[in-house]
């Protein structure tokens, strides 16, 4: 008995498809790292049958990994590749980072398409306000072709970003017809015109404040140990907690090498009901406390329910949780 994880793959098709609707633009999934614990090669060739505009990946060892799988979407890489004759041979849109980057690239002739990430205050990459003519002096001056530009907002409320981005296309990109995207899946409430598509995230897997999106993962555990307990007993490595009251420890097969911090507090459902983490995690297990006996069921850790999932994390960032689920958790695609 141990803990798997159930995938929805249309249930990303159908989020895909409902934010491609609901913003009017085109939609650059991303997939990258390991489409947020889904499965890289499951989501990528789902959402290509389904005619995506453009797939997004953090690294040349995703697109190789695609490519090798027959998936032959639009693919924008968004990590760094130096190696414009890889990039070339695998038909992908390499994103520039840095002006040293876009130097290396536009010395070795070869000609790649590229999208050129605007530095707006994030500072962490792209390239910056004062490099923006001497990158299109060297575009100009190369084989590179340049296809599109995009940024990294740092947040949903950050109107000073929003305004440099729009600035930088007005003042040097509005005649050409390029693909201007930033990321979206906390912005999808937003028009952003000045962006013609957008890149999206975590809502395609479900996770968004404005939409009816369906998340498209669930995590579910069973109960393999159920023990009547007295109250104030100390449960666990350490003894850091006792038992509130009489009542039982439910002991579920999912630890910290399943890939969830340590440091924070698990809780499952069960019949609408939440059940909290008591004591510390151990590596392969955790027990829980119930004030009443429940059956040796199978329960869930994260839901499939959206509204679960917001309590079921104790507002942990999804990001977090999506991406260091273990890939050795069993997955069944559906």
């Amino acid at each position: 008995m141990e803990a798997y994880i159930e995938i929805y793959l249309k249930n990303i098709i159908d989020n895909y498809k409902k934010i491609a609707a609901y913003t009017k633009k085109n939609v650059i999934a991303v997939i990258k790292d390991n489409a947020y614990g889904h499965s890289l090669i499951h989501v990528g060739r789902t959402l290509a049958s389904n005619n995506v505009f453009m797939l997004a990946v953090s690294n040349i060892s995703e697109a190789i990994l695609l490519r090798k799988n027959m998936i032959f979407s639009p693919l924008l890489l968004l990590g760094r590749c130096d190696d414009a004759k890889t990039i070339y041979s695998l038909k992908i849109t390499q994103g520039i980072s840095s002006l040293n980057q876009l130097r290396i690239l536009a010395k070795q002739n070869v000609p790649i398409s590229i999208h050129l990430e605007i530095e707006t205050g994030m500072h962490r990459l792209g390239i910056d306000k004062n490099e923006i003519l001497d990158a299109i002096n060297i575009i100009k001056n190369s084989k590179l072709k340049l296809k599109g530009i995009y940024t990294h907002f740092c947040s949903q409320d950050n109107t000073q970003q929003k305004e440099i981005f729009k600035n930088i296309i007005d003042t040097y990109f509005y005649q050409d017809k390029l693909i201007i995207h930033s990321q979206a899946s906390n912005f999808i409430n937003e028009e952003l015109s000045y962006c013609n598509t957008i890149r999206v995230g975590l809502a395609l897997y479900g996770y968004n404040p404005y939409l009816e999106l369906k998340p498209s993962l669930r995590l579910i555990c069973p109960i393999i140990r159920i023990q009547k307990i007295n109250k104030d007993v100390e449960v666990g490595y350490d003894y850091i907690e006792k038992t509130p009251n009489n009542g039982y420890i439910l002991t579920l097969p999912f630890g910290y090498s399943h890939g969830l911090s340590r440091l924070k507090t698990l809780c499952f459902f069960y019949q609408n009901k939440i059940y909290y983490q008591i004591g510390k995690q151990c590596m392969d297990m955790t027990m829980f406390f119930s004030k009443e006996d429940i059956p040796l069921e199978e329960v869930e850790i994260i839901s499939s329910n959206n509204t679960n999932n917001l309590i079921s994390l104790n507002n942990e960032n999804i990001y977090y949780i999506l991406s260091s689920l273990s890939p050795n958790i069993k997955r069944i695609y559906k």
